[in-house]
């Protein structure tokens, strides 16, 4: 992303900018994608573990992979199904 000022890609900056927008929405649910398990593990899950969502997943399959949490208080898994999108 060269169009944006160097600092600005630096993931301390970055992350700062990411919770602040995401403490906007007051979410529920919140859906990740293209997150390194690394990044999920230390930065995300805590994040959201301090706001209620204590329910994590992380799909490792990709590497960045996708990445779910949501308020166990106010949901409940009432299904769960895995679909195979491509074999690529």
């Amino acid at each position: 992303h060269n169009y944006t000022d160097f600092i600005n890609r630096k993931w301390p900056v970055r992350r700062k900018r990411i919770f602040k927008e995401l403490d906007s929405y007051n979410a529920d649910i919140v859906c990740l994608q293209e997150v390194t398990p690394d990044t999920f593990e230390k930065d995300f899950k805590p994040f959201f573990k301090d706001r209620g969502l204590d329910r994590a997943f992380y799909t490792p399959k990709r590497i960045p992979g996708e990445g779910g949490l949501d308020d166990r208080k106010q949901m409940r898994k009432l299904v769960s199904n895995k679909l195979k999108i491509s074999s690529g």
